[in-house]
């Protein structure tokens, strides 16, 4: 639900400001962002190019998750995948 209280509480802050989402690789992002289009990118990694500035803006909690017949659970991999329930 980050995505969705994100837009509502911009809408609130900005109502007059336009937002179109778009969904890319970083690469890509930062290519139209060095033309001018869009502004403001919100991406899971730092930004690679010099020319544009990044801020952590939250921590982000990443969860691995396999299917129980996975070869990397069979052979005993170091980490543990817990199963859900």
């Amino acid at each position: 639900m980050l995505i969705p209280s994100m837009i509502a509480l911009f809408k609130r802050r900005y109502p007059k400001i336009p937002l179109i989402l778009r969904s890319n690789t970083i690469r890509v992002l930062e290519q139209m962002m060095l033309k001018g289009d869009p502004e403001i990118a919100v991406t899971s990694s730092q930004a690679h190019s010099a020319d544009l500035a990044s801020e952590l803006c939250i921590p982000l909690k990443l969860v691995a998750f396999a299917a129980s017949g996975y070869r990397v659970l069979r052979q005993g991999s170091s980490q543990t995948l817990k199963r859900s329930r």
